[in-house]
Formats: C-alpha cells, sequence, structure tokens
C-alpha cells in the first residue's frame, strides 16, 4: 500500500489495472462427519509480476494459505474442518481474495455426509444391506461389524437398534456375537441341524466305522464342537466350520474302538454342539456274542501263559535255570501276554519284577 502512495505522490499514475481470475467458479465439496477435507484452487492474473494479498473466509472452518501471485498464478491450499456437523447439513460460504488489485469471492458449499462402510456388495448404509452381505459373505460381514464405520448405519428406523449394537460389538472377531445381533433385530432364524440318522447299534460282526450326515437349514454362522461320550469311539473331526459343508451338508465319520470295548453292551454318545443348540448321537456296541467265544479262548490262553510262568519259575528255584535265562523266558512270555490284552495290568507286574 505504502508504493501505491509513493507512487502517486510522484505522479506515477497505473490506468490499466491487472484482472483475477478463478478457472473454477463454485467450489463444492463433500465430507464426512467428524473429518476434514483438503484441497487447492488457482488464482490467475494477466499480470506477470507479483501480486500480493490476503484471503478471509466467511466461515470458521475453511482455512486458507496467503496469497502471493507470482508469474500470473498461486495455487492456494485450504482446509475444511466439519468436526461437529452431523448428516446432512450443507455449510455455504465465501472465500475472499483482497489483493493489490481489488477483492474477490469465491463461493463454496460443503455438504456433510456420514462413513458408511464398503464391502465387496457396495456401501453399506443400513441393516438391509448388511443382512443381504451377511447371507452371501458372512466372515466379511463380521469384520465389518466391528469396524469403526458400522455404528452410522444406525439411522431413521434402524436407530432404535444402536445401542443393541454396541453392546455386541464389545469383543471384535466374535462371529457368534454377529448371529445373536441378526437374530434378536429380527434379520434371520437361528440355523438348525438335523442328523440322520439319529442313532447307531454295533455289534461283534459289524464294520468298525459309521458316519453321520448333518443337515443345517438357513444361513449365518456355524461352528460345531464334536465330543464324545466313551472311550471307544473316535471321530474324525471335532469341530465343524462352514468350509466343512458341501451346499446344506457334512459326513462326520466316526470308528469303533474295538480294542476300549468291554464284554457285554457298551453305550456311548456323539454330541454336536453350536451355540443354539446341542444333539446327542447316541452310539451302542454289544459284545455280547464274541464273549461266549473269543472271550473264553483268550481266558484259557492267558492260563495256560500263566501256568508257563509258574514252570519257569520253579525251574530257576530248584536252579535248573539261571537268573538271566529265567529273566529272558518270563519277558517272552510276558510280551505274548500284552500283545494278546494290553489292558492285562498282570504282564506289566511280572516285567516290572524282573
Amino acid at each position: 500500500m505504502e508504493s501505491h502512495i509513493d507512487r502517486i505522490l510522484n505522479g506515477e499514475f497505473v490506468y490499466d489495472h491487472p484482472f483475477l481470475d478463478f478457472p473454477e467458479k463454485k467450489l463444492e465439496l463433500t465430507v464426512f462427519s467428524d473429518e476434514s477435507t483438503e484441497g487447492e484452487f488457482s488464482v490467475l492474473s494477466d499480470d506477470e509480476g507479483t501480486i500480493n494479498g490476503t484471503i478471509a473466509t466467511s466461515d470458521p472452518r475453511m482455512k486458507c494459505d496467503k496469497v502471493s501471485l507470482e508469474k500470473g498464478r498461486a495455487d492456494i491450499h485450504y482446509v475444511f474442518n466439519a468436526r461437529g456437523l452431523e448428516e446432512g447439513q450443507v455449510v455455504k460460504g465465501n472465500i475472499c481474495v483482497i489483493s493489490e488489485e481489488g477483492e474477490y469471492k469465491l463461493p463454496f458449499s460443503v455438504s456433510v455426509s456420514l462413513k458408511y462402510p464398503d464391502s465387496s456388495q457396495g456401501p453399506i448404509k443400513n441393516l438391509f444391506h448388511f443382512t443381504n452381505l451377511a447371507r452371501n459373505h458372512f466372515n466379511e460381514a463380521v469384520n465389518i461389524f466391528y469396524s469403526p464405520e458400522m455404528i452410522n448405519i444406525f439411522h431413521t428406523n434402524d436407530l432404535r437398534f444402536r445401542n443393541l449394537y454396541r453392546a455386541f460389538s464389545v469383543y471384535p472377531g466374535s462371529g457368534v456375537n454377529v448371529e445373536e445381533f441378526l437374530i434378536a433385530v429380527h434379520k434371520k432364524s437361528p440355523v438348525i441341524f438335523t442328523v440322520d440318522p439319529d442313532s447307531a447299534a454295533f455289534n461283534c460282526d459289524s464294520p468298525e466305522t459309521g458316519e453321520i450326515r448333518i443337515r443345517k437349514s438357513g444361513w449365518g454362522y456355524i461352528r460345531i464342537s464334536v465330543k464324545t461320550e466313551g472311550r471307544f469311539i473316535r471321530v474324525e473331526k471335532d469341530l465343524l466350520l462352514e468350509k466343512d459343508f458341501d451346499g446344506d451338508t457334512v459326513i462326520l465319520r466316526y470308528k469303533i474302538d474295538r480294542e476300549a470295548l468291554h464284554r457285554g453292551k457298551n453305550i456311548g454318545a456323539i454330541y454336536l454342539r453350536s451355540f443354539s443348540s446341542e444333539i446327542r448321537f447316541k452310539v451302542t456296541a454289544d459284545m455280547s456274542e464274541e464273549s461266549e467265544s473269543s472271550g473264553v479262548m483268550a481266558v484259557i490262553r492267558r492260563n495256560q501263559h500263566i501256568a508257563r510262568l509258574m514252570e519257569t519259575h520253579i525251574d530257576f528255584r530248584l536252579k535248573k535255570k539261571d537268573l538271566a535265562g529265567f529273566c529272558h523266558d518270563a519277558a517272552e512270555i510276558c510280551e505274548k501276554m500284552t500283545d494278546e490284552d494290553s489292558r492285562d495290568l498282570l504282564p506289566r507286574l511280572i516285567t516290572a519284577h524282573i
């Protein structure tokens, strides 16, 4: 300003003033609630010299850098802070460029929107969108359920479920919580499981393996723990997940361990437990027929081995065998007894003694 006054006092008058121009006639911006957006706009001049000035805005949320035009152009950086604004609000105002060559205004309009979760099916803006995602890509829905943007989908008709969502989203990563939340807001029904057959019976002539056909109805979180009751049952898997299902069906195979069976009727079960239900699959193995034939022969063979042990011990005590020969023969007999019946404690005790 002082330089202008000095030129006027010295009789130097400028009749042609440079003109400032904005390539963008208006700034139209979109910003997420409680976030900031920034960018640049240009100011052009037909004067190749340097023009200084300052910038003022009609709204304190809009901040701009100082302007200095060199060689006829200036790129001015701006930042708009939307902290405290809610979805749907629109902030309008002007950016005033006050320079040596006059005052110019650049209008701006900022629309505030909520930041919604993004998914493979597009933005999730309400519970309807989220339910469709969970139906088709449940694992992806679990990840989105615990994202910071998820809270923003609860508006208008879904606003009443916001506190329920906050309760179920306390522990990140839990698929069970997502399942229970969708059931609580009446967007789905629990997954129901059925088995075919519902029980199994074995005898001494039956094969040692069996299978359970498990069917599910509905969609959602699937995690079935498999537990057994009875030492004679061995299952192929102790956990079933969604990836194990072929469509709506999965086959669970199991085996009967005959070495763990006792004489008579053996009763056990396979338990299938999900977070909402439990199925008990009864398994019986009747070894009564086997006890009448092979069981009697096993007792006869055991008595024969015991008799041989007694004979070996008598020969040792009468000094017909030395200690090394007695230990060798006794260990050999005990090994045969163990091979025939691994549950027999007598050969183990004798082996420990010798």
